[in-house]
């Protein structure tokens, strides 16, 4: 689907739902994660200010994951206060998101929590004296085709694209407690930085 043919797809299925003060669009699933980088920037700069997306499916049962996982974390992202005659539907998200979204199918990121702890990491949080040869071993051991560990897995992840130790648990089936303690071993070890509040993270935030 061209980019065009794609912002008329969005525009075709866009919804102004009555109880609610913005319009918005769901994205089927096969089309959502097929978008492509420049495509997710204009559909932005097409809809970004004016329609809301609804998460799509695969997402939706993310979130309903964490939901019966870290219910507190789940209320501290959708359990908002809702104006009087609005919808309260969870799941609704600003177009201007998309990008970061797609960006190695990570999905919608939890980066901005305001009464639980923040754990989301890019390759700004490692210690670059520290990671480098970390990461080289392994890499070795990859390519030995032996065993890893999860520690070593989330830095592997980590390198590759911004990920919260949600959505690293929910990827490979690890414990959110035990993720946890990996992430406290890496950062009393000097090969992690941590930043818990969203006024501390803004320098370890970045997409490419």
């Amino acid at each position: 689907m061209t980019t065009q043919e794609l912002i008329g797809y969005v525009h075709s299925r866009i919804e102004q739902p009555p109880a609610m003060a913005h319009a918005v669009v769901a994205i089927p699933d096969d089309i959502f994660w097929s978008i492509s980088r420049e495509q997710a920037e204009a559909l932005t700069e097409a809809f970004g200010t004016t329609v809301f997306l609804r998460l799509p499916e695969s997402e939706k049962k993310f979130f309903d994951w964490l939901r019966s996982t870290e219910p507190a974390v789940w209320q501290d992202l959708w359990g908002m206060d809702i104006p009087d005659g609005e919808s309260n539907e969870p799941y609704l998200v600003g177009m201007g998101l998309l990008p970061e979204m797609l960006h190695e199918a990570r999905g919608f990121p939890i980066c901005d929590l305001t009464t639980q702890p923040n754990f989301f990491f890019s390759i700004k949080n490692f210690n670059a004296e520290e990671i480098k040869p970390m990461i080289d071993a392994i890499v070795q051991r990859i390519e030995n085709k032996v065993d890893v560990s999860a520690k070593e897995i989330l830095l592997m992840e980590i390198r590759r694209a911004p990920i919260d130790v949600w959505r690293f648990a929910y990827f490979y089936r690890v414990p959110v407690e035990d993720v946890k303690l990996i992430v406290a071993e890496l950062v009393e070890d000097g090969i992690l930085r941590y930043a818990a509040n969203r006024e501390d993270m803004s320098e370890f935030l970045q997409w490419e």
